[in-house]
């Protein structure tokens, strides 16, 4: 009977301990999830705002280029009226 009661022990105390160590391990990929997550949203945002400044980039470019055919096309009206 003893040692019925010493192998229980022993096995509370094992699972006692396992069951610490799992709740750390738990812990820990919540904590190096957190960290992805976070490291994700920062690449994200960083992406967001590059892409925002290429897309104000184009958007001036195409402003001066749309500016730039008028003037040419004025040019060539004016130089067709010439002849």
């Amino acid at each position: 009977m003893a040692s019925l009661k010493n192998q229980l022990n022993a096995a509370t105390v094992k699972n006692s301990t396992l069951d610490g160590a799992l709740k750390e391990c738990v812990r820990q990929l919540r904590r190096a999830k957190e960290e992805q997550d976070q490291k994700v949203q920062g690449a994200l945002a960083l992406q967001s705002r590059q892409w925002e400044s290429d897309k104000t980039d184009l958007e001036l470019r195409i402003v001066e280029l749309k500016a730039l055919l008028e003037a040419k096309s004025e040019r060539s009206v004016t130089s067709d009226g010439d002849y």
